[in-house]
């Protein structure tokens, strides 16, 4: 990309992210879209052997909730889990992975972050700790 002969790469599947943690860069700045496979959770648990979890730690600049809602619980279950729930209103899915705003929608909630959190302690016994 013209004037990003450097080094500089933004990357999340959501776009306004994106934009808004690049344009300190250039206002517009220049998106290009890349698809980038990926992989799922039960393909990363069975790759690795995975059974049982200890920590599961999600980081994921406003996708936390969406990941921790698409988290196979009935194949691994973590001891704890550890997410932001900052941006989980803001983000939007284009993929088939279930998501918070899902979620929500099942649970009759009208925030996500609400209905994560009756999930994981409703649904899966989770104690939920500030």
């Amino acid at each position: 990309v013209t004037g990003f002969e450097t080094s500089t790469l933004v990357a999340s599947r959501n776009r306004t992210w994106v934009y808004h943690a690049s344009k300190w860069l250039v206002d517009p700045p220049p998106i290009a879209r890349r698809d980038i496979a990926g992989v799922d959770w039960v393909s990363l648990l069975e790759t690795h052997g995975v059974s049982a979890l200890g920590l599961l730690l999600v980081d994921a600049e406003t996708m936390d909730c969406d990941l921790v809602a698409s988290f196979p619980f009935d194949v691994a279950r973590p001891d704890a889990i550890v997410f932001e729930q900052g941006g989980c209103e803001h983000y939007v899915s284009d993929d088939d992975a279930p998501t918070a705003s899902e979620l929500a929608r099942r649970l009759g909630e009208s925030d996500p972050r609400i209905a994560l959190d009756r999930y994981l302690r409703e649904e899966l016994g989770y104690v939920l700790v500030p």
